[in-house]
């Protein structure tokens, strides 16, 4: 498979929920650096080669020619082009990968086994998407899709295939589910069933709505005296030379506001552990980075026998705050700022169950008027 990169930009990791979101790609930290173009192929022996290339028409040239070689060469199997098109997709962060990896090698590949690119059909497809309905929530199946729709739409762009055979499949419907909310007791309870260390960090995430990530890879240097700084997220790398990342969306770049008691929660913090590895606030009980498998098997721990629901984790913890907002009558504007929401569509689409209803209020102002134009 040959394809043009563009080295400065990635795809928005929004379009992975919202095939809609804008801008379709943001700039990355290779901005301004280097070559923007570069040509990517497989060559005859599976390795992997690449060219730096002075504009986006000499890159497309090269690809052109590479694909001109491999469509000489015949039929492109389809486990190899799927392996191919995820190890271009330099932009995905190592869970990403993970799922891909996961989609790709126990379900696609079984599914359409013996399938080539050019021999994928429509039906074919419709009818192993239709054998993972079976297999899988409809959620399951639709995390999935991603992966075989990117590949083909890659092979149409390459000219590998003429027609995307993805185009037209049906999925299962998926029934949006109502985002549930914890009590202040339940976590309270949580805060008392951390191990003491990460009390602070319950705290703090139920005060300040962060996700997982962001309040993980949270540093000293980023909590300021009116609140924290959230710029990054913590990605990968070892326990003891943590990575960061960029925050999820763009407007997930902000300041969040915190009073005075979250912030003495934070000195209190302060006082006790001190400074973590590479300045974390919170760190493990070796000193390191919070790691996601550890990190699971706490919370799990902390909530056995509370009766939650299943999937419960601490991203709950930005559903308890972003509910306490609601009920405090932010609105969807303020929650979806604060939150770093892509857009408020995207917070109504979570949490729009969770706004009181104005039936009433609208009710009365019908009433207000109906009263009014009768008295004429």
């Amino acid at each position: 498979m040959a394809y043009v990169r563009d080295r400065w930009t990635d795809q928005n990791p929004e379009l992975e929920r919202d095939p809609a979101a804008r801008p379709r790609r943001i700039h990355n930290q290779r901005w301004g650096k280097g070559r923007r173009w570069q040509a990517v192929w497989t060559d005859a022996a599976g390795k992997r080669q690449a060219r730096a290339c002075a504009s986006k028409d000499e890159a497309e040239k090269v690809v052109r020619d590479r694909d001109g070689r491999q469509a000489q060469s015949g039929p492109v199997p389809l486990d190899r082009w799927l392996h191919d098109w995820a190890a271009g997709q330099l932009h995905w962060s190592a869970s990403t990968r993970r799922h891909a990896d996961t989609a790709i090698d126990q379900v696609i590949v079984p599914a359409l086994a013996g399938e080539s690119v050019q021999s994928l059909t429509r039906q074919r497809i419709q009818d192993a998407v239709n054998g993972w309905a079976e297999q899988f929530a409809p959620a399951t199946v639709k995390a999935r899709w991603p992966f075989l729709r990117g590949a083909m739409s890659q092979a149409v762009a390459d000219g590998v295939i003429e027609r995307d055979p993805c185009v037209g499949v049906r999925l299962p419907r998926l029934a949006p589910p109502k985002t549930r909310v914890l009590t202040a007791g339940q976590v309270a309870t949580i805060v008392s069933r951390v191990p003491e260390r990460l009390r602070s960090l319950v705290i703090v995430g139920a005060a300040s709505g962060l996700r997982p990530a962001e309040l993980w890879g949270l540093t000293w240097d980023h909590v300021q005296a009116g609140g924290l700084r959230v710029d990054r997220q913590l990605r990968q790398g070892s326990a003891h030379d943590p990575k960061w990342g960029p925050p999820k969306t763009p407007r997930s770049n902000r300041t969040v506001s915190l009073g005075p008691a979250a912030l003495e929660v934070l000195a209190d913090h302060w006082s006790r552990w001190g400074d973590g590895v590479s300045g974390l606030v919170w760190t493990s009980r070796a000193n390191g980075a919070l790691s996601t498998s550890p990190m699971v098997g706490i919370w799990h721990r902390a909530v056995d026998g509370m009766g939650l629901w299943d999937r419960s984790g601490w991203h709950d913890l930005r559903h308890f705050h972003a509910s306490a907002l609601i009920h405090a009558g932010m609105s969807p504007r303020a929650v979806a700022d604060r939150l770093g929401h892509a857009d408020v569509t995207e917070t109504l689409r979570v949490y729009s169950h969770l706004w009181p209803s104005d039936d009433a209020s609208m009710a009365a102002v019908g009433d207000e008027i109906a009263g009014a134009l009768s008295d004429t």
